[in-house]
């Protein structure tokens, strides 16, 4: 299945596990596909683990989020925050990006962000990752702030095959964390690809598989 994931897709499923001066705990898994300065990143999944100090307090983590900002205010669907103030990611000079229409994004919603490098320089996008508690009537207490997500961006090509008969598509999985728990990051990125493979010969047709 492995060696059919390698022919058919072209993303590369990315791990990063980050953390919050109090303990806290998020493990982030996302896609990302870059083509011709065309980045597409699609968060997979998320897990979190809460620290000492709130593990108790939120005890039940369906109501806690994972979650990131484009913008101050003005959230859709007159979403409000409280507790510690978001900070939206700096979008670099060398990147073309539309601020998003809610302004924030939940990571266990399978979200995605689309931008475009406007020249070959190699660029990183920090996002300060948030947690916070849903009160409810689209309210959130952010209590949590997390290390930046940083997600490298460059202007690569995909490779072409040489009968032109099709593109050559690659996938690599790349673990960035240095903890002694690796297993559960392992197990957490064989499930998703696991899904995503299920998902794709689901809804294909013909080959190749789609790209986006």
């Amino acid at each position: 299945m492995f060696l059919f994931l390698s022919s058919a897709m072209s993303a590369k499923v990315v791990t990063d596990t980050l953390e919050s001066t109090r303990g806290d705990r998020v493990i982030i898994i996302y896609d990302i596909s870059q083509n011709n300065g065309q980045v597409i990143i699609k968060f997979i999944d998320t897990k979190k683990r809460l620290g000492r100090i709130f593990k108790d307090k939120y005890k039940k983590l369906d109501e806690v989020a994972v979650l990131f900002f484009d913008r101050m205010g003005n959230y859709g669907d007159e979403t409000e925050f409280s507790g510690i103030s978001p900070e939206p990611f700096m979008i670099p000079s060398n990147v073309n990006y539309k601020i998003s229409k809610d302004g924030f994004f939940l990571l266990n919603e399978n979200q995605k962000l689309s931008l475009e490098l406007k020249s070959a320089e190699s660029e990183e996008l920090k996002m300060p990752i948030f947690i916070a508690h849903y009160e409810g009537k689209h309210r959130y207490k952010v209590f949590s702030r997390c290390e930046d997500l940083v997600v490298k961006l460059s202007k690569s090509k995909q490779d072409v095959k040489p009968d032109n008969q099709g593109t050559q598509l690659t996938t690599q999985t790349i673990i960035s964390q240095e903890e002694t728990d690796g297993t559960e990051a392992d197990v957490v990125v064989a499930n998703s690809l696991i899904n995503r493979i299920t998902g794709l010969i689901e809804e294909q047709e013909d080959y190749p598989f789609p790209t986006n």
